[in-house]
């Protein structure tokens, strides 16, 4: 009787588990980045892609970003072509943010000049930056590759 009570007690403890609960998250790593500008009209005001290893996706929500929270996005598939422009931000990712502690750099869209959003997550880091589009504002490890973001974006809104 001993037994078969065990097999019970463990049977319920594994069904009583969400899939959730039981299973490890297998989401890809992925990078998240994109311009943004306030007191802006048209389709280059907000926009903001989803990069992963294979490929591109772009919101079409278009919310402002939070400098508190993760951008929450509607993202659509973007072409071939485009996700081959779009990798190198992936593989040029300036791995300083990972250990700096602050969020925000220089004054974004303060003055109406804009900002840029980059969101990293691995299966090991998730945190997002707000960046200033005045690139004399930002840390020197950090100029080049939000200008390579300004750029990367202004051609896939081509």
């Amino acid at each position: 009787m001993k037994y078969p009570l065990f097999f019970l007690i463990i049977f319920l403890f594994l069904a009583a588990c969400s899939e959730k609960d039981c299973c490890v998250n297998l989401e890809p790593d992925y990078l998240v980045f994109g311009v943004y500008r306030g007191f802006c009209s048209g389709p280059k005001c907000i926009a903001i892609f989803k990069l992963s290893d294979s490929l591109l996706l772009e919101d079409t929500r278009d919310d402002y970003p939070s400098q508190t929270k993760f951008y929450e996005g509607q993202f659509e598939l973007r072409s071939n072509e485009k996700f081959n422009e779009a990798k190198k931000l992936w593989s040029q990712f300036p791995k300083q943010f990972l250990s700096d502690s602050q969020r925000v750099f220089g004054i974004p869209d303060a003055h109406d000049q804009g900002g840029v959003y980059i969101e990293y997550k691995s299966q090991s880091t998730h945190n997002f930056w707000i960046l200033d589009t005045s690139i004399d504002r930002l840390p020197d490890a950090y100029k080049a590759y939000t200008e390579l973001v300004i750029e990367t974006v202004d051609k896939l809104l081509l």
